[in-house]
């Protein structure tokens, strides 16, 4: 991919995700996917409803940064952190599930 390319993706992605963040003070990949249009949201509405628990949770605050969790609240979380920008997110987000799933990369 060109560094372009991967410019204009990495600002799609920012911004699906901001949007889900903003709507529902969460962002799962399955929202920053149907966000780009990579995947269709007919589609995930037919899934079952366990292939839509958000995995990786991120809640924003104002004055705090935001809370990332690899989970949910339900069955808990495998790992959470506060980080303080949203860079920081997205760094949290690609380092996270790789560390504690070490051969899904």
């Amino acid at each position: 991919m060109s560094p372009e390319n991967r410019r204009r993706l990495a600002d799609r992605v920012a911004k699906a995700a901001e949007a889900s963040l903003a709507a529902q003070n969460y962002v799962s990949p399955v929202d920053v996917l149907v966000g780009i249009g990579w995947l269709d949201a007919g589609a995930v509405k037919r899934l079952p409803t366990p292939c839509l628990c958000p995995v990786l949770r991120c809640h924003a605050f104002w004055d705090a940064g935001f809370d990332v969790g690899l989970g949910d609240a339900v069955n808990g979380f495998l790992v959470q952190d506060q980080v303080p920008t949203w860079a920081a997110v997205e760094e949290w987000l690609h380092h996270a599930p790789l560390k504690s799933y070490p051969n899904s990369a």
